[in-house]
């Protein structure tokens, strides 16, 4: 199992890379708690520097002839969209959150197609959200886009529902009035037509539930990439033991 690298920047703004740990010290704010809880990345050579908690970021991927160094919180950007690399505590995977001018996503991140595109040229990493920009900056913009997407969710789904409903009640119909051509003992015919006309009905309905069931797949999947991109770039997140 390969090695967690992590990385943090001090207080004047210098990153510091290797492993992590974390001390109780004595609080030179006298005015406050006697004690703090101080961070710390020691290199391969021993130092020990102090750095900011929410700074503190882990390695995804090494740097090959190829590609770059990964990192939690790069920001990765080609023709389409803008990407920032993040990690879910709930389900402890690393994942990406992409948008662009007119769509957002939140998936779990994919290195052989990431690795593609940063070696055939298409994608570039152009910075860290602890250095290029406020973490809200890129999330407001996502949640934006994926609160529209919400929005169309919601009309698809209320469009599905009714449509649903009307064919089922127009199957019902058919249905009733099939029972009541075969008690009346109508003629074969009379009732063969019938039941074709409730099978084309029926699969009508059919697909009218599909497309609820997937109507509230797309609301579900615009809640939950709502919730996801709200905890996402999230500096508190980055303090995992």
């Amino acid at each position: 199992m390969r090695k967690s690298l992590f990385r943090g920047r001090d207080h004047a703004g210098k990153w510091h890379k290797g492993n992590k740990f974390s001390g109780l010290e004595e609080n030179p704010d006298t005015d406050t708690e006697m004690f703090r809880l101080a961070y710390y990345i020691q290199n391969d050579a021993g130092e020990e520097h102090e750095v900011v908690r929410e700074t503190i970021i882990q390695l995804v991927c090494p740097a090959t002839e190829e590609e770059p160094e990964i990192w939690e919180g790069d920001i990765i950007e080609d023709k389409d969209y803008r990407m920032v690399v993040t990690f879910s505590d709930s389900s402890q995977m690393f994942y990406l959150l992409a948008h662009s001018k007119t769509s957002a996503e939140y998936k779990p991140l994919n290195m052989y197609y990431l690795e593609f595109r940063l070696k055939d040229g298409r994608a570039k990493v152009v910075g860290n959200i602890h250095d290029t920009l406020k973490p809200t900056t890129i999330k407001d913009n996502a949640i934006k886009i994926l609160e529209d997407e919400l929005k169309r969710a919601e009309i698809r789904r209320g469009i599905a529902f009714q449509a649903c409903y009307e064919a089922d009640t127009t199957e019902r119909f058919f249905r009733r009035q099939l029972e009541a051509a075969v008690q009346n003992n109508e003629p074969k015919e009379v009732i063969d037509k019938m039941n074709g006309d409730l099978e084309r009905v029926s699969a009508i309905t059919k697909e009218a539930k599909a497309m609820v069931d997937e109507a509230n797949e797309r609301y579900r999947i615009a809640l939950q990439s709502i919730y996801d991109t709200r905890e996402a770039i999230n500096p508190l997140k980055n303090l995992r033991q």
